[in-house]
C-alpha cells in the first residue's frame, strides 16, 4: 500500500523551478560577462504582473565599464525564486547589468551590492552583515 501511495505521489507531482546560482569569488570573468557596472539610487519601481517582472528606474551616479545615461531602466524577475533581485525605492546599489536585445536586466546570480541600510535595519545588524562578508 505504501509503495502504491508513493508511486501515485510521484506520478502526480508537478515541476518546480527555483533560482540556483553557482557561487564564485569576484573576478575578471564577472567583469567581462556584464554589459554595464553602475552605481546609483533606485528612483522608481514598477511591478509588471503580466510579464512577471519588476522594472527599476535607476539614477546613475557612477558608471565603471561603459558610459550610460543618467537614468536607465532595468528589469529583474518579480521574486527571488526566479532569480529576481528584491530592489526597493531609494535603495542604493552597485549593479552588474546584463543586456540582451536592448533590454537591461539583473539577477540574483550577478555580483550586485546594496550599500545602504533600510529604515528598519539597525546599525548593529548592518555591521554584523558586513563582518560576515569579509
Amino acid at each position: 500500500m505504501k509503495k502504491i501511495f508513493i508511486l501515485i505521489l510521484l506520478l502526480n507531482s508537478t515541476y518546480s523551478f527555483a533560482c540556483s546560482c553557482m557561487y564564485s569569488e569576484f573576478g575578471i570573468k564577472d567583469y567581462n560577462n556584464t554589459a554595464y557596472i553602475v552605481k546609483g539610487e533606485v528612483i522608481k519601481v514598477r511591478i509588471d504582473e503580466k510579464n512577471y517582472k519588476r522594472i527599476i528606474t535607476f539614477k546613475v551616479t557612477d558608471s565603471y565599464k561603459v558610459k550610460v545615461g543618467k537614468v536607465i531602466e532595468i528589469e529583474t524577475a518579480l521574486n527571488s525564486a526566479a532569480c529576481g533581485v528584491n530592489i526597493n525605492y531609494q535603495d542604493k546599489w552597485l549593479l552588474f547589468v546584463n543586456e540582451y536585445n536592448g533590454q537591461k536586466s539583473i539577477s540574483l546570480c550577478d555580483k550586485n551590492v546594496r550599500y545602504n541600510r533600510r529604515p528598519n535595519q539597525d546599525k548593529k545588524s548592518s555591521k554584523e552583515s558586513c563582518q560576515k562578508m569579509k
